[in-house]
């Protein structure tokens, strides 16, 4: 099973995706270049009722919510880390 992480992109955007491979520059240091992910989702605050709001899932590529990898490049992310365990479990349903 890959690993789930949620990525912060330089335009402020956060995505949760699956992580297929991690990408390095010739395997000369541990610094990743970029990641190879599956079903990259936006999380956006929606409102839910009156007053309050919860999370959903937007797929990241609206033209093609179906696309199976995509790379996102290190240049556009400012960090990864884990999602936390309710993230996650809502993510891979």
């Amino acid at each position: 099973m890959s690993e789930v992480l949620s990525f912060k992109i330089v335009g402020g955007e956060e995505i949760v995706a699956s992580v297929i491979k991690t990408l390095h520059a010739n395997g000369v240091d541990n610094t990743p270049t970029g990641w190879v992910v599956r079903r990259p989702h936006i999380l956006r605050f929606q409102p839910v009722a009156p007053g309050q709001v919860g999370l959903a899932f937007v797929p990241w590529t609206l033209s093609n919510p179906e696309i199976d990898r995509i790379e996102i490049p290190a240049s556009a992310v400012l960090l990864t880390f884990a999602p936390s365990d309710n993230v996650e479990k809502q993510y891979l349903e």
